[in-house]
């Protein structure tokens, strides 16, 4: 996989299934500092649509979250993301973009 963030953030990185459309973000957050639809918020104004979303508390009340979009390539999101008081994010982007960036 092809991260932003090399260690996956959790148990939910298992959940992630490349293919060749769609760019995944992991997201771990605390609750009382940032809401869930805060990142749906900063997701969306980047420009992608969030397909689906699976969340789970984690330790120490810890929220995580991991969005499927619409978009292959989710360098910017994850840029625009990392404004926010977040405790780990990591990017996955789709097996086209991966492989655009090593066939130029």
């Amino acid at each position: 996989m092809n991260s932003a963030d090399p260690e996956p953030v959790n148990d939910l990185a298992q959940d992630i299934h490349l293919d060749e459309e769609h760019g995944h973000i992991l997201i771990e957050y605390d609750q009382g500092m940032i809401s869930f639809n805060r990142l749906k918020e900063a997701i969306e104004m980047a420009g992608a649509k969030i397909l689906d979303s699976i969340s789970r508390k984690e330790s120490k009340g810890n929220q995580s979250v991991l969005f499927r979009l619409n978009i292959q390539d989710v360098r910017e999101i994850v840029f625009n993301l990392s404004t926010l008081p977040l405790i780990k994010v990591g990017g996955y982007n789709s097996k086209l973009a991966i492989g655009r960036r090593r066939n130029p």
